[in-house]
């Protein structure tokens, strides 16, 4: 399950023969996606306790809100029945991602990211029962391996 798919850049990687299911909050999102798609938010998706293999989620836990985020991890966890994949950027600099709008005042990031995350951020999001196998960033890519 490719959470916050997008046109499937992500999955477009997957062999053809995985049944690779793109999830994203508008349909017009998913357009180009060349898996089959489903339509929603990724915290209340109709499939069940562990039933896909691996739960993947590229680039999106920066973009959420708190409440959402939380949510968000516990329905990774429900849906997978093994694996969790993660991706975030990798030392963003926060600051100069900042846009200001001159008439009102607003400030926001110009990739709409909430949070930046390290390595020890990220890893805390899940239980500790769960060892990381490998973590990743986006950006300047660092690998951290503790497994097979």
């Amino acid at each position: 399950m490719d959470i916050g798919s997008g046109p499937g850049y992500g999955n477009r990687q997957i062999p053809a023969d995985y049944a690779v299911l793109a999830m994203d909050i508008e349909e017009e999102i998913l357009r180009g996606n060349v898996t089959p798609d489903l339509r929603g938010r990724y915290h209340g998706h109709p499939h069940g306790r562990t039933s896909v293999d691996l739960v993947m989620a590229c680039d999106v836990l920066e973009h959420l809100p708190d409440p959402v985020l939380k949510k968000g991890i516990a329905e990774l966890m429900r849906v997978s029945r093994k694996y969790i994949y993660l991706q975030v950027p990798f030392q963003e600099p926060s600051l100069m991602a900042m846009a200001l709008c001159s008439r009102c005042g607003h400030v926001w990031h110009i990739n709409h990211h909430k949070r930046r995350y390290t390595q020890q951020e990220l890893t805390a999001l899940l239980p500790v029962e769960l060892e990381p196998v490998c973590v990743n960033y986006t950006g300047d890519i660092t690998t951290l391996r503790t497994g097979v």
